[in-house]
């Protein structure tokens, strides 16, 4: 055993003798000197010897306990991560061992002195010639270059990523070898990436597994590849994607196998598990916007055949309420294309008006999926066009219809002045397009997304209602260390020649959970003369977040929200930004991340009334289900 490793054993051994049963000890701390070339975390989360979460209060909160077989093949753990990252003259030279008075705990320093690095002079690539110059041109997008450090895990992924490139061009029977030389310098290396690609093959016949009640053709329409072109290991994925997709399928699996070749021709095996068809859920939650609220859910994966969704949805809360039918025709003359006919019966109440939804929409969407490069996140594009028909009634709470010095914002808001109260038929086309790169849809740590949308009312299109909404909106996630540093911005405006042509419904609030999180929800637009919020026409928001990982399950952020209404079509100029800064803390349950943030408003509102009393309270606490944004 090493002198230093025998020393802290021994310390371990003498501090705790009889006070502690084996396995009692909670390890407190563990903590890494002299650690520059990575990042400390990078290294303590290849160990087993983990430390204890400082959040104790939490129920998720883990314990660890020391154990001296595992500490001791840490610490080789810990050579053998540097000699593998490219430090083989890595070395543990000290450890330290703090044990407290009541020999309960334990806090671990560990010494590290990492050695010269082993660089790499050159990166060759012989055998590579039968590829296209544009994919010998991606070869330098690889992790490992010339003057980087050798590390094993970039010459596997490197390696990985130059067989990857046979296999999009025909060859799947690749094999590529990664040597080393040394160079001219000491601990400086060549590498070379040698390739035997194997015969060209083309796809051969496809063979699908494990269907009962979802027919054949379902598969085979969503092949991205015909038997006898060229194999493409591309295509096989995006086979395995489009898929995925379907919610007839819980488990796909899209297997070339050119052990089984014949004729260059590559055999192709899918298997798949169907899903249970019928589904029913309930639920029940609080928020701090709808507090107490139940759902209710039924969705047929596969209605009708063809796997065409039925989903009925209901929802009941203090803010919204009613029934919602969507059915899903996923495959329309073409992959990627489908057709969603959906029916609403809705009614929302808010801080001072409500409204009530009667009608649908027909929606036609078209999907597609492309990738940049190898390794790197997918492209997605989403385009949308519908056309909506729906029958509104709204107004004003009675409470702002009795005083009669509202009588002109009543009549400018399109509502009549002595009922409070408005209808119409709004009958539109709506058309969004939108292109996401992250890396992850549900709780993104890097990329960037955006969103166009254009909607058209007239009474051309069989409704009571002219105007034009045009709006945009922008997401980005970087990286920043663990840390992830995410961004957001909207834009919109509606336009119409007189009040009375576009629904009250349609005018813009922001405020809550979801935007400026220091005010209630709809509680930042245009004031009236009492200083009720009546909703504007143009909208500009946007919220800077920190997301800050203390566990795998526990979070914090911090964050600074922005943005105002106005009362004026496309009246950019005339926005006056309300700021918020505040802090969150997320935790992932096996429902989903549920958050909760507190928002501290910068600049108030002067006047703001919220539930008929002026606003005292510059601060707001929202709870919800998922990320901001």
């Amino acid at each position: 055993m090493a002198p230093w490793l025998a020393a802290g054993a021994l310390v371990l051994a003498a501090g705790c003798k009889t006070e502690a049963p084996r396995g009692s000890i909670e390890v407190r701390d563990l903590r890494l000197v002299g650690v520059h070339a990575f990042r400390p975390d990078q290294i303590l989360n290849v160990l087993a010897t983990r430390r204890s979460s400082r959040l104790t209060w939490l129920p998720s909160a883990e314990v660890h306990y020391f154990n001296r077989a595992d500490f001791e093949a840490d610490l080789r753990r810990m050579v053998a991560f540097y000699s593998d990252h490219g430090y083989p003259n890595a070395r543990v030279t000290k450890t330290d061992v703090d044990v407290n008075d009541t020999k309960t705990e334990v806090s671990l320093t560990v010494t590290i002195d990492e050695g010269a690095p082993v660089i790499v002079d050159e990166v060759r690539y012989e055998g590579f010639d039968m590829l296209s110059a544009n994919a010998r041109d991606s070869l330098s997008s690889a992790p490992l270059k010339a003057g980087s450090v050798r590390d094993h895990d970039a010459v596997k992924t490197s390696r990985d990523q130059a067989a990857a490139l046979f296999r999009n061009a025909g060859y799947p029977d690749v094999y590529v070898d990664a040597g080393e030389r040394p160079a001219a310098q000491p601990n400086h290396v060549i590498v070379t990436f040698r390739a035997d690609p194997g015969p060209k093959m083309t796809f051969g016949a496809v063979t699908v597994d494990g269907l009962e009640h979802v027919d054949q053709s379902v598969v085979t329409r969503e092949l991205a590849f015909k038997t006898g072109a060229t194999f493409r290991s591309s295509q096989v994925q995006r086979t395995q994607h489009r898929l995925q997709r379907l919610t007839v399928f819980s488990v796909v699996s899209v297997i070339p196998r050119p052990e089984d070749a014949t004729d260059d021709s590559v055999p192709i095996r899918v298997t798949v598990a169907e899903a249970k068809p019928r589904q029913l859920k309930f639920g029940l939650g609080y928020g701090s916007e709808e507090h107490a609220r139940a759902t209710v859910n039924w969705t047929h994966a596969n209605f009708m055949g063809g796997a065409r969704v039925l989903d009925l949805d209901s929802k009941w809360s203090s803010i919204d309420r009613g029934f919602k039918f969507n059915f899903v025709e996923p495959y329309v003359g073409r992959f990627g294309l489908e057709l969603a006919l959906t029916g609403t019966i809705w009614d929302v109440r808010q801080l001072t008006y409500d409204s009530q939804t009667y009608g649908g929409r027909a929606t036609l969407t078209y999907r597609h999926e492309t990738r940049l490069g190898v390794g790197r996140s997918p492209v997605r594009y989403g385009f949308h066009v519908a056309y909506v028909h729906e029958y509104l009634r709204y107004g004003v709470q009675p409470d702002a219809l009795a005083d009669q010095s509202n009588r002109a914002q009543l009549i400018a808001m399109g509502l009549n002045p002595i009922t409070g109260r408005g209808s119409g038929t709004l009958a539109g086309v709506d058309i969004d397009v939108d292109r996401d790169v992250v890396d992850n849809q549900v709780d993104p740590h890097r990329g960037l997304g955006f969103t166009v949308h254009y909607e058209h009312a007239a009474p051309w299109l069989l409704g009571s209602y002219r105007f034009d909404e045009v709006g945009g909106d922008v997401h980005g996630y970087v990286p920043v260390g663990t840390w992830v540093l995410a961004m957001r911005g909207h834009l919109s405006s509606i336009g119409a020649a007189s009040p009375d042509l576009m629904p009250f419904s349609k005018l813009y609030f922001l405020g809550g959970a979801l935007s400026e999180r220091g005010w209630g929800r709809f509680e930042i637009s245009p004031l009236d003369v009492n200083g009720n919020p009546i909703g504007g026409r143009t909208l500009a928001e946007g919220s800077v977040e920190m997301r800050i990982p203390l566990t795998p399950k526990v979070g914090v952020v911090g964050f600074v929200d922005s943005g105002d209404v106005t009362s004026g079509s496309w009246d950019f100029r005339g926005l006056q930004p309300k700021w918020d800064v505040g802090a969150g803390l997320r935790y992932l349950t096996p429902i989903g991340l549920v958050r909760a943030d507190f928002g501290h408003q910068i600049n108030h509102i002067p006047g703001l009334l919220v539930n008929g009393s002026p606003e005292t309270r510059y601060w707001r606490f929202h709870f919800a289900i998922g990320q901001a944004f």
